[in-house]
């Protein structure tokens, strides 16, 4: 019974009657808001799971063409459309490496203290982040990045008191920082970082004796040698790890930047130590596949430096007999058009490496410097070349 009288004759509407149209009209509005929610959430994961690997796939091309800037503002998106915490701390991480190579390093910084400082994520990401906030250091021995990690009241113990104005104590808060983060993620890329330090200094610390300088050299051959075995582990599968969008495994990651680094730290270990020569040459040898092909930018970048350090090994054990050689490593170091153009004067490229090494203060050479000077005088056109480009008259 839909209505009825009312003892004045007036006639009144049910209760069923009263609420039907209202009753139906909330029905009706909540099944279609549930259907279009269901369908908009439905059809966000769906773009979502597109998008995510192509935005993916683009900071990694970016990366490649070392347009570092374009590649942090990637990762960042990556990191915005992921769909947990490590995952985004993944991004996040790779988002400030770029920024720090873009020269961004105060940007860099604060993404990755962001990941490092989380306790709710996994050790070994926080560990990457703070090598990613050091790994600027190696562009050309710089500074910069080092003050403005050893500066945070976070990780300014490791300069046990020194300042943060001398180079010197900046790389020895990095070597503590280095041995620390070994502990966590042991890999052949931190092993040579270390390698490396301790080379540097048995080729350039004046005041070691003979016996020091020795045992020196078998502690940094010993920590190659660890390295070495880590390496063949790392390397299995890694061309086609390489051909994946976006490598997550760091020790995979820069397996072949650890390769060059313990290159170089064989190179000052050679000038040392002469038995060692054969290993250099065996080292460059075994780098030489990673090198050929269609490689990106930055592979083709990397060997610039690799190509640098075997030119001044050669110039130091060899000399002018060697000139020829050394002068067509050298070649590409003078081009200003196509890839090595962007590699030569790109805002952190090779150029740089060379005139931050020229320019800086005695005080604060190193043995990049003698390098670069040595190959000088086995090569004319390399000599008249950084003369003209990036020496003052005081320098000359």
């Amino acid at each position: 019974m839909l209505f009825s009288k009312s003892t004045d004759g007036v006639t009144e509407y049910s209760p069923l009657k009263k609420y039907y149209l209202p009753t139906f009209l909330i029905i009706l509005f909540t099944t279609l808001a549930y259907f279009f929610v269901t369908f908009f959430l439905t059809r966000q994961d769906q773009v979502t799971e597109i998008q995510q690997p192509l935005v993916q796939q683009e900071a990694v091309n970016y990366e490649k063409d070392r347009n570092f800037e374009q590649a942090g503002i990637q990762y960042q998106k990556n990191a915005n459309l992921a769909t947990d915490k490590y995952e985004q701390a993944h991004y996040l991480v790779r988002s400030g490496n770029a920024y720090n190579r873009s020269g961004d390093y105060e940007l860099g910084f604060s993404i990755l203290k962001s990941v490092e400082e989380n306790p709710e994520l996994p050790p070994e990401i926080r560990a990457e982040a703070r090598l990613r906030m050091l790994q600027p250091y190696y562009v050309a021995r710089l500074k910069e990045p080092l003050q403005i990690v050893f500066s945070d009241s976070r990780y300014n113990y490791a300069l046990q008191g020194g300042s943060l104005q001398v180079l010197q104590d900046l790389e020895s808060a990095l070597r503590i920082s280095l041995e620390e983060i070994y502990q966590v993620i042991p890999s052949s890329y931190i092993n040579s970082l270390i390698a490396i330090s301790y080379s540097a200094e048995a080729l350039s610390n004046q005041n070691l004796s003979p016996t020091d300088k020795k045992e020196l050299v078998a502690k940094t051959l010993e920590i190659i040698n660890r390295g070495d075995l880590l390496s063949e582990k790392e390397r299995v599968g890694i061309e086609d790890y390489w051909n994946r969008p976006d490598p997550q495994d760091l020790a995979k990651d820069l397996w072949f930047a650890g390769q060059h680094m313990r290159f170089v730290a064989l190179t000052f270990l050679s000038l040392v130590d002469r038995n060692l020569v054969s290993k250099v040459e065996n080292s460059y040898t075994e780098l030489l596949p990673y090198y050929e092909g269609n490689r990106s930018l930055s592979r083709l970048g990397q060997r610039f430096w690799t190509n640098f350090y075997y030119a001044a090994f050669l110039a130091e054990v060899y000399g002018e007999s060697e000139s020829n050689r050394i002068a067509d490593l050298v070649k590409p170091f003078y081009e200003t058009t196509g890839n090595y153009a962007q590699i030569n004067m790109g805002e952190k490229g090779f150029w740089f490496f060379l005139s931050t090494e020229l320019l800086r203060p005695v005080s604060e050479q190193s043995n990049n410097t003698r390098f670069i000077y040595k190959i000088a005088t086995v090569v004319p056109q390399f000599n008249t070349f950084i003369k003209e480009n990036f020496l003052t008259a005081e320098n000359i």
